[in-house]
């Protein structure tokens, strides 16, 4: 059988491909780990329509997803008749579509296109989504909106209301949320070279990943000149595009943290060599004077090597040492597996990968100084469930990590919207938000992926809310206790990157939670 299974596996391959075969042997996840879909008859008798019923706190996004069959598609429009005190909730309404439509069949839809933009033809049930802000200063109470679906044969009217609880979620998170943003991705916004439309650009995705709560950004995929021609009698204030940008990042987006670019240790060097270590000596000290001088030093981070193997754990002791000593008081971090002791000395923080994940190892870097991160890039990918995308804040919240690391937001070797999903992209993994067709220089495409992303997040500060209450005595304590054991239930295995847990378990939950929190304002 065996046999047989490996000969059929190449001789699909030689047929299609290996890309196209990484992407037909993941398809589609299961229902019950998909967001949970209304789903509306535009025309005849069965199309019965029920108030769909909603529930949020202040200063919180829920999304809504629709699918609609009979739709005119080349017709369609959608309006939201917002009467009375509703006016100031805001609404986003996207079409969900396949990128590109060739994977239509094999993955799920994730790219959220806004419905302005034009309805893009599916030959399927058109699939409408909606992201509602509730604005911290929205009254709570009840509130009744009407989602107006039209094309050239009628009008289909759907009623939701929209309870807002009587508790303000913050507007950050207590923990680090670091992205990498790629410079790649940001290019092929436009022509390679036009620095001031790559700025535009970039600072366009920035301020728009800040509403999905990510709160830190790397930047040492950028500014290379920067790296190379920061010498004695220059400062980095002689390098303005980078300065800017990191005033912006500073003061307007008030972000956690930074990582600056820095001198790379290639992975096959055996010592840091004469290169690295004349390199490091002109550009660290001059980059930690600058950071003390705006007061940025305690938001800076050093990244040297990814991932080192434990083999060369010596040079990169040998390399952050360096680093440490030319720019001390500037947190240095790193990435891999479990912990290790030896590393604690000179990486502050380790981002350690899921699937490694030892307590034991954890408690043992932490006695040392270090703050051990996670990344569970398996999680990230087209082939997942949006209920694990959302279980990531849970994870978060659940085993008291300081801070998660996606390596990619913006990752795509080639164009998105016409290039399959498969190897070269990892399924998508370091891929949340798609190009923007219309307007190079503009705000992102977001994705179902990204908006559950955010949801798991605004449940850690339920859960963060929660615990708060309880400590205060406003939470009876079997209520606390029970939904304490439902959250560990649901976390569980964390190092097996295999949840179980559907979005139904995970919405019931919150509701629960928001239900207490409402009425702990009483």
């Amino acid at each position: 059988m065996m046999r047989l299974l490996i000969l059929l596996l190449s001789i699909i391959v030689s047929l299609i491909g290996a890309n196209e075969i990484y992407a037909v042997l993941n398809r589609v996840p299961p229902a019950e780990k998909q967001d949970t879909v209304v789903k509306l008859q535009m025309y005849g008798a069965a199309r019965g329509i029920k108030t769909i019923q909603l529930y949020g706190a202040r200063n919180e996004y829920l999304s809504v997803h629709f699918q609609i069959a009979e739709a005119h598609q080349g017709s369609f429009k959608v309006n939201i008749e917002k009467p009375g005190m509703g006016r100031e909730i805001d609404f986003k309404i996207y079409q969900l579509c396949w990128a590109p439509p060739g994977a239509q069949g094999l993955f799920q839809a994730d790219a959220l296109v806004p419905i302005n933009y034009g309805i893009k033809p599916t030959g399927r049930d058109l699939e409408i989504w909606t992201t509602i802000k509730i604005p911290a200063a929205t009254p709570p109470g009840m509130y009744r909106y009407n989602f107006v679906f039209s094309d050239n044969r009628g009008t289909y009217r759907q009623p939701v209301d929209l309870q807002v609880w009587d508790f303000v979620l913050p507007d950050d998170l207590p923990i680090t949320i670091l992205a990498s943003i790629h410079s790649n991705g940001i290019r092929h916004q436009g022509e390679k070279g036009l620095r001031a439309q790559e700025n535009q650009s970039l600072r366009a995705y920035l301020s728009n990943l800040r509403e999905y709560k990510i709160n830190a950004f790397a930047l040492d995929r950028f500014y290379p000149d920067l790296v190379n021609n920061l010498k004695p009698g220059k400062r980095v204030e002689d390098f303005p595009e980078f300065h800017e940008m990191l005033k912006y990042m500073v003061n307007d987006l008030k972000c956690r943290a930074f990582r600056v670019p820095s001198i790379a240790l290639p992975k096959n060097m055996d010592e840091p060599g004469p290169d690295f270590i004349a390199k490091a000596k002109q550009y660290y000290p001059l980059m930690a004077e600058y950071l003390k001088r705006h007061h940025w030093e305690h938001l800076a981070l050093i990244k040297i090597v990814d991932e080192p193997k434990p083999i060369n754990y010596p040079k990169v002791v040998q390399a952050y040492s360096l680093a440490k000593t030319l720019a001390p008081g500037i947190k240095t971090e790193s990435a891999g597996r479990d912990p290790d002791p030896s590393l604690a000395k000179v990486i502050d923080i380790w981002v350690m990968y899921a699937k490694a994940f030892n307590p034991r190892k954890i408690d043992e870097v932490k006695k040392l100084g270090q703050q051990v991160w996670l990344y569970a890039n398996r999680l990230h990918g087209l082939d997942q469930g949006l209920a694990d995308q959302r279980l990531i804040g849970w994870y978060l919240y659940q085993y008291r990590f300081p801070g998660y690391l996606f390596w990619g937001i913006n990752n795509w070797p080639n164009d998105p919207w016409s290039d399959m999903p498969g190897r070269n992209d990892s399924l998508r993994r370091g891929t949340f938000v798609y190009p923007n067709y219309q307007n190079p220089s503009g705000v992102p495409f977001p994705t179902t992926r990204l908006e559950e992303i955010r949801q798991g997040f605004q449940d850690y500060q339920y859960l963060t809310l929660f615990a708060a209450a309880y400590a205060q005595k406003r939470i009876a304590p079997a209520t606390y206790n029970e939904v304490i054991r439902r959250v560990e239930d649901v976390t569980r295995g964390l190092e097996d990157l295999k949840p179980e847990v559907t979005m139904k378990e995970l919405e019931a939950l919150r509701y629960q939670i928001g239900v207490a929190l409402d009425g702990a304002q009483r």
